[in-house]
């Protein structure tokens, strides 16, 4: 229907395109609307104060254009952070991948990675680390070696 449509008004849409964008470009300025008589006594105190501001507003400064060509700015892209920097201010949250992350390390060791030492790397309370770790598992070992033997496929 859009398509019959646009066929049927093309035609209406283009009639004498010339003839109408001419007469809008040879139309003389349009009228200004009218200043507030404060901006008028604005503009004719700043004369009377400063009669050749616009000259030397205008005017090309040679100081300042110097100043400008001494400038030279670099861009970089932003480098992710790493993951052992942990930052301030975050007592008791982390993310998602932390989460999965400290998860996986108790799973394959959990006497080295203990409740408490989790807790003091994630900046965690201790009973929350250890309703994380008793509720939320994961990967089961079963799971694991599927990752792991998916992991070796996409490595090659």
């Amino acid at each position: 229907m859009g398509k019959v449509y646009s066929l049927l008004t093309r035609p209406i849409r283009t009639f004498n395109v010339e003839s109408r964008a001419e007469r809008v470009i040879t139309r003389e300025k349009p009228i200004p609307a009218p200043e507030y008589t404060a901006e008028q006594k604005q503009r004719e105190e700043v004369k009377k104060l400063y009669p050749n501001f616009m000259e030397t507003h205008n005017k090309k400064n040679p100081k300042l254009d110097d100043y400008l060509k001494n400038v030279f700015v670099v861009s970089k892209d932003p480098q992710e952070v790493p993951s052992s920097i942990k930052l301030l201010g975050t007592k008791g949250k982390c993310t998602f991948n932390e989460v999965v992350e400290f998860l996986n390390l108790y799973q394959h060791n959990p006497k080295e990675y203990t409740v408490e030492k989790i807790s003091q790397d994630y900046n965690l309370d201790k009973q929350t680390v250890e309703n994380i770790v008793s509720h939320f598992q994961i990967l089961s070992k079963t799971t694991m070696k599927e990752m792991n033997i998916i992991l070796n496929k996409e490595a090659k």
